[in-house]
């Protein structure tokens, strides 16, 4: 897998890589309302966007870099359709 090309702090993230210029990664969370998939374009605080509402399926193209981590993450085995952490 190629390597992270933007600071990211949270311990949670599971890095999925990159697409396009965003760093994808899928945060299980401390519970569902917290689990999310974020794309990081810069490492400024702010520099990203995040949201399972903004990648829900069915996955569509062009693929937006939320539904690429989604997509990733089911694929990975780290979550359901819905973005619900597999334990």
């Amino acid at each position: 897998m190629e390597a992270k090309r933007h600071t990211h702090d949270c311990d949670r993230c599971i890095f999925l890589g990159p697409w396009e210029k965003y760093d994808l990664y899928y945060c299980p969370g401390k519970d569902t309302v917290d689990t999310t998939v974020i794309a990081r374009y810069g490492s400024l605080g702010d520099n990203y966007r995040s949201g399972l509402t903004f990648a829900k399926p069915p996955f569509v193209t062009p693929a937006n870099p939320l539904t690429e981590a989604l997509s990733r993450a089911i694929r990975d085995g780290l979550c359901d359709q819905d973005g619900h952490p597999i334990h």
